[in-house]
């Protein structure tokens, strides 16, 4: 017998009987819509999950994972940022690392600056077992523009493969993180083709220190989209922290140059 993966080799998905994504629309411009049923019931106690996440109308939507029952949901993750610039299909997943007890309903809802837009949500719950990832009990969300449904705007300036200036994403963390997601989307659309470093940095402005550096980021015109959409770290970031980001790209393009971003910090 396999030890190391007994107990920890199941995984359940949301899906219907047509597609395996399902579609979160927004409400009116700049408002979460409904919540929108992924899973009924978890089968099994979980120790994460991968969440799956696109859009199918318009540019950027700011998305947020609830659970409970009807009408008394509880927001687990706020404001995960995906999107692009012309309404193109696209899909990325990004694993949560938050445990779930059995029996829990999961459920999404979305807003964007357009309003009765479609996002597309699934979810990949995975099993708890012998051999565990590391798994949080919070997550804070730093970034999120809700007023427009974007993160913090990062240029990477008009010279090219040079820093530009540092975003302040968070002026403080108001909890430790012990692991980050990166949440990276298109600003604008009409791009054009460039590769982009993305770094992530804390401490005072103008003292930054570098924590994770030189993110590859790539913009696709096809879409007007930045890939990845999300990347995850392990970090040690105590709560009270300044963060903030800065980039170069190999291009001016005006467009191509910006991106969105949002953090997300578990603890």
């Amino acid at each position: 017998m396999d030890w190391v993966q007994t107990g920890s080799g199941r995984y359940e998905s949301s899906g219907t009987g047509s597609t395996y994504l399902i579609t979160v629309q927004s409400g009116a411009a700049n408002t979460k819509g409904n919540w929108i049923v992924l899973l009924s019931s978890t089968s099994f106690d979980t120790e994460g999950f991968w969440f799956f996440c696109g859009f199918g109308t318009v540019t950027r939507f700011l998305i947020d994972i609830g659970v409970g029952s009807l009408n008394n949901e509880i927001v687990l993750v706020s404001n995960l940022l995906v999107g692009g610039g012309n309404g193109s299909v696209s899909c990325d997943m990004v694993w949560i690392p938050l445990s779930i007890p059995a029996g829990t309903r999961i459920t999404a809802r979305s807003q964007s600056a357009t309003a009765s837009a479609n996002a597309r949500c699934g979810v990949l719950m995975h099993e708890s077992g012998w051999v565990k990832r590391q798994v949080f009990g919070r997550a804070t969300t730093y970034g999120a523009e809700t007023g427009d449904s974007t993160g913090i705007s990062v240029d990477s300036g008009g010279t090219v493969n040079t820093e530009g200036s540092y975003a302040e994403i968070t002026a403080s963390t108001t909890n430790p993180i012990k692991e980050l997601v990166v949440c990276i989307a298109s600003n604008t659309s009409a791009l054009a083709s460039a590769h982009t470093l993305l770094d992530i940095a804390i401490g005072a402005s103008l003292s930054e220190t570098i924590v994770i550096p030189n993110i590859s980021i790539r913009a696709e015109p096809a879409g007007d989209v930045k890939f990845p959409a999300f990347k995850s770290f392990a970090v040690s970031i105590p709560a009270g922290t300044r963060i903030a980001a800065r980039a170069q790209s190999n291009s001016t393009n005006a467009n191509s140059r910006l991106q969105d971003v949002v953090l997300i910090g578990f603890d």
